[in-house]
């Protein structure tokens, strides 16, 4: 089997040479194949971002709800019709999966299942003032402060709501087992939430969203989970994001970091054994066969697909190669909008669809104005306007066309999208677009003192940190500057990846930054945390820009502090509203993600709004072909 695999990844390398053939079909030729640019170095979940771990980790694991994704044509592969869901009903798109959804919702009249509010005692606030580190006199960093009982009181609100704590009741359904024959139970679900704050360093990805956390416990097999918060947000993060692990595998290990986790066990439908998995190379997951009939059926359909291997091809055209010989059947990564471009009806490419659907995240330009970054007003006393005048001169369809060849959407200043419920509207209804003026943007300029020079340019000078790969971003960014301000943009390329971008990031190096962000329904909390601050002032963590305004700070927290749904859309507009009157953070574009795929090996492909037809209806509906 080694030397089989060493030949698929000569292969592979070669990019030349097909996958199939030579004895190679006996591993793979019964598998959905799914070409990805990398796989995973671990098993371990919630330890990487990227796509693969993602994938991976919830075909093994499950959180405590599901998120409901809505097919691009409700008309599906076997004759059936899908039915949207009542929004009002279930606002937050929740669907059963450890637990029952109701859970999460406010308890109606004769259920014990929902969240009530309740006051917490004296004892349990100051416990979890404690958690947070807010002691009276002193501040989170332990330096001695003078403050009255009123200035601790409303330092202490702000930590941690003194009202109005939620506590959520939950079913456990019946029917999951740990792929080991364990049974699964609410101590599982009680053990993962501690084991991830008493690991909070390892684990920094889950216990970020354990902010609020106050305590839960296992009743009558019932879920009870308290949170010192009065924020849906917090919620809604939680039941969706945080997937569940075993009490009694991962109690007896100490350093979650270190651990391979090459034998994952969890209660999803495919599990993944350290034979099926070659670091760097491939791994196989492979349908359960001890799975509750009833729970199988809900998740996959009458006609599940028994393997799905996950294989590591180097670039775009080996990609591309690999569809068109139906060595691989979809690819998880999205192409670039160049080789989408390419691919459109190319005869070169005959056979290799492609599915296109707007991405979650806003790509941004992102100002320093922390307190060593050049916008900084310290640093530069006419900072506000010059980000102002930045920003309007920024042309999105400009970009689009340029940078996208075309394959994108423009997005509005609150960096929402249009298709959002909480998106900002004009008083006529219409959404509100970014904001362009060359005109008064050059005006500003030479009012706060920054006059062009004879040939046309200003003594304006920043550069622009970003990644690879996003070179010709920058230099449209810098060409439309230079020829409507005369400001001169020079690329600053990062060290590594996104992660070595946020790092340098915190340097008095950086001027602005090409970042993404979503505010999706479901990630209103990121408000917060992309412009917000911790109790003891300093920027959150993924605060790059380092802003640091009160009145934004009170918007943020009557916005999260909302517990009816519609009103808490309302207000979220209202920070969409300061954000854009800041110019700390201004939108590029939404761009398109490109998904390509086959129908050599496989039929039934779903495509899915807002998604790659890499999903769970495709999971459920394709069928092989014969």
């Amino acid at each position: 089997m080694k030397r089989i695999f060493s030949v698929i990844l000569a292969v592979v390398i070669a990019a030349s040479v097909t996958l199939t053939g030579c004895g190679r079909e006996a591993k793979y030729s019964d598998a959905l194949r799914i070409g990805a640019s990398e796989i995973p170095k671990t098993l371990m979940p919630y330890v990487s971002s990227h796509t693969s771990n993602v994938y991976v980790a919830n075909m093994v694991y499950d959180t405590l709800l599901g998120s409901i994704s809505e097919p691009a044509d409700y008309n599906l592969p076997d004759g059936s019709v899908y039915t949207p869901y009542d929004q009002d009903e279930n606002y937050f798109g929740f669907t059963d999966r450890l637990c029952g959804m109701e859970g999460a919702y406010p308890r109606k009249d004769g259920s014990e299942y929902g969240w009530v509010l309740f006051e917490p005692t004296a004892e349990q606030y100051e416990k979890q003032l404690a958690r947070k580190g807010i002691v009276k006199g002193q501040n989170e960093a332990g330096e001695t402060i003078e403050e009255t009982d009123e200035e601790f009181a409303v330092r202490s609100e702000r930590a941690v709501p003194a009202h109005n704590w939620m506590e959520y009741r939950f079913e456990v359904r019946d029917g999951y087992t740990w792929n080991d024959g364990v049974l699964f139970t609410a101590d599982d679900i009680v053990f993962t939430f501690k084991y991830a704050l008493k690991n909070s360093g390892a684990l920094a990805s889950i216990a970020y969203f354990l902010d609020s956390y106050y305590d839960c416990y296992s009743d009558n097999g019932d879920l009870v989970l308290i949170l010192a918060s009065n924020k849906l947000s917090d919620i809604r993060t939680i039941c969706s994001s945080i997937l569940i692990i075993p009490e009694h595998i991962w109690s007896g290990i100490r350093h979650p970091a270190q651990e391979k986790n090459l034998d994952p066990v969890g209660t999803g439908m495919y599990l993944a054994k350290s034979g099926d998995y070659i670091e760097d190379n491939s791994i196989t997951l492979t349908l359960r066969d001890d799975l509750d009939p009833a729970l199988e059926k809900e998740a996959l359909g009458d006609n599940p697909i028994e393997k799905i291997t996950i294989l590591r091809l180097q670039n775009e055209d080996v990609t591309l190669n690999a569809l068109q010989k139906g060595d691989i059947d979809v690819s998880m990564d999205s192409l670039t909008a160049a080789k989408a471009y390419a691919v459109d009806d190319n005869e070169r490419y005959d056979g290799v669809k492609v599915s296109s659907y707007d991405s979650d995240f806003v790509t941004t330009l992102a100002f320093n104005v922390g307190k060593y970054g050049a916008f900084n007003e310290e640093n530069m006393p006419e900072s506000y306007n010059v980000r102002r005048a930045i920003s309007l001169a920024i042309d999105q369809q400009e970009l689009i066309d340029s940078v996208l060849y075309g394959k994108g959407t423009k997005v509005g200043d609150g960096l929402v999208q249009e298709t959002y419920p909480h998106a900002v509207k004009n008083a006529d209804g219409s959404y509100r677009y970014h904001e362009t003026d060359a005109e008064l943007a050059n005006r500003l300029l030479d009012e706060a003192g920054y006059t062009k020079n004879s040939d046309g340019t200003r003594d304006l000078s920043f550069k622009i940190l970003a990644s690879t790969g996003a070179e010709t971003l920058v230099n449209a960014i810098g060409k439309q500057l230079k020829e409507k301000l005369g400001i001169t943009i020079v690329f600053d390329l990062a060290k590594s990846d996104y992660s070595e971008v946020i790092k340098q990031s915190n340097g008095a190096d950086f001027d602005m930054i090409i970042n993404s962000v979503t505010f999706s329904p479901d990630k209103l909390l990121m408000f917060d945390a992309r412009f917000g601050r911790y109790p003891n002032g300093s920027a959150r963590v993924w605060n790059v820009t380092g802003v640091n305004d009160p009145e934004l700070s009170e918007l943020m927290w009557v916005m999260d502090t909302e517990t009816d749904i519609k009103a808490q859309y309302a207000k979220a507009q209202d920070v969409q509203a300061r954000i854009a009157e800041l110019y700390v953070e201004i939108p590029l574009y939404c761009a398109k993600n490109y998904c390509v795929y086959t129908d050599k090996n496989y039929m039934g492909w779903v495509e899915q709004k807002n998604g790659s037809v890499l999903n769970d209806y495709s999971i459920r509906y394709l069928v092989r072909n014969k």
